[in-house]
């Protein structure tokens, strides 16, 4: 194989090796009805650059950190230490506000795929069945975890099992909110990571985990 092929994901292999042999280039083994040519040409997938999505994590989180440093430079507040808070333990009480009275599902409930959506399936689909499992406990815990993005996806969960909205209304409202926050690393319509998501569904006052990246 040529030195110039290369890449760590599947698009950029198969990009730089269509380059290496030739866009006209069809292996032997293509079947004949998915064969392409000049008038049916094969598209290919668009190609995540993993480090310039790490690289604009790193941007957002140092405009973050400017703008908190800006305000507390006005108001002279002194610049806060890191500070691990350990998480409080509450006693859980579910009497007050039951949401058990909705659908019961036999079989795990899915979305239809749309611009893109295949990362935010695979988790909404996930967290959804483990909301269903047992809906005044997940509920509290998830709306506990006190995070804007999470509390609207289990809102949006009750809104489902009460027949109000769809599984992809609420995937999708969610991903606009999320896009708001942040449109370089999941913009409504674009790739992004299941890494990305959770970050963002997750994220607490108290540290809970930590990203360490090799090569």
């Amino acid at each position: 194989m040529s030195s110039k092929v290369y890449g760590n994901i599947r698009n950029t292999l198969i990009q730089t090796f269509r380059e290496w042999k030739g866009q006209k280039y069809i292996p032997n083994m293509v079947h004949p009805a998915i064969r392409w040519s000049k008038h049916d040409p094969l598209l290919e997938s668009e190609i995540i650059d993993i480090k310039l999505i790490q690289n604009s994590i790193n941007v957002e989180k140092k405009k973050k950190r400017k703008i908190e440093d800006d305000i507390s430079s006005k108001l002279n507040i002194p610049p806060a230490t890191p500070e691990i808070i350990e998480p409080k333990v509450k006693k859980v009480c579910l009497s007050s506000t039951s949401i058990e009275s909705g659908n019961h599902y036999l079989v795990p409930r899915g979305m239809i795929w749309n611009n893109n959506s295949c990362a935010y399936d695979s988790i909404f689909t996930v967290l959804f069945s483990i909301w269903c499992g047992n809906k005044n406990l997940w509920h509290y815990n998830f709306q506990e975890v006190d995070n804007p993005f999470i509390k609207a996806l289990t809102d949006g969960f009750n809104d489902v099992d009460n027949n109000r909205k769809t599984l992809e209304a609420i995937r999708d409202g969610v991903r606009r909110f999320l896009h708001l926050y942040f449109p370089q690393t999941m913009g409504f319509g674009n790739f992004t990571s299941v890494e990305c998501i959770l970050a963002a569904l997750f994220e607490t006052v108290y540290q809970v985990q930590s990203v360490i990246y090799t090569c």
